[in-house]
């Protein structure tokens, strides 16, 4: 007998989204659990996060382009993904 999927189970597309984004939210995951020892400084916590940064960017094909100055976009880049 073959079992009628669920209506509100999620799709296969889901899955496969998913799945291909599972390496990126684990690195988050271990980063942020990183990020809350107590006895990393500042200093440390940002290198931690720019290296997220440049992780993220590598596995996802992004390149920054331009970086932004001044006012509060300063340390801002416009970012494009060479893999579309």
């Amino acid at each position: 007998m073959i079992e009628k999927r669920p209506v509100d189970a999620p799709s296969s597309i889901w899955w496969v989204i998913t799945y291909s984004i599972a390496p990126a939210v684990n690195t988050i995951n271990v980063t942020f659990i990183v990020l809350q020892d107590k006895s990393l400084l500042l200093t440390q916590q940002e290198q931690r996060i720019q290296m997220l940064i440049g992780t993220i960017m590598t596995m996802f094909s992004i390149e920054m382009i331009e970086e932004l100055k001044g006012g509060n976009n300063e340390g801002a880049g416009n970012y494009v993904n060479f893999e579309q």
